[in-house]
């Protein structure tokens, strides 16, 4: 990269170009600018580079954003067919207990055992 040395007019500087007393210590008096310039072509790419970029970034967390719902939704399903699973469960160890109950009680033990236990078929 080349530069060119160009005179910097400060406010310090006399009415008479030729005396440099007026500057303080540590003042820059020379400006360094840059020779060749970004067109405008090159302009509207890096802009629209940066704007595909901004935009790639946007669908990236949207896509995330979208797959952590898809990973809510499963666990919503699995945790619903869990609580149905337990009511399942419930229904069965009520029953369970109810037979046990039943052939425990003074009713079932005052019965008779039948004979013969046939069936039609």
């Amino acid at each position: 990269m080349t530069y060119k040395n160009t005179v910097y007019q400060s406010s310090r500087i006399s009415a008479r170009a030729g005396l440099r007393q007026n500057f303080a210590m540590n003042q820059n008096t020379i400006a360094y600018a840059r020779d060749g310039k970004i067109g405008p072509v090159a302009t509207f790419v890096v802009i629209g580079l940066l704007v595909v970029g901004m935009l790639m970034i946007y669908l990236m967390q949207l896509s995330s954003t979208g797959s952590y719902g898809y990973k809510l939704n499963d666990i919503n399903v699995r945790q619903s067919e869990l609580v149905a699973e337990q009511q399942d469960l419930e229904v069965d160890n009520a029953r369970m207990q109810s037979l046990a109950a039943v052939k425990n009680s003074t009713v079932a033990a005052s019965m008779t055992a039948p004979a013969s236990t046939d069936s039609v078929n």
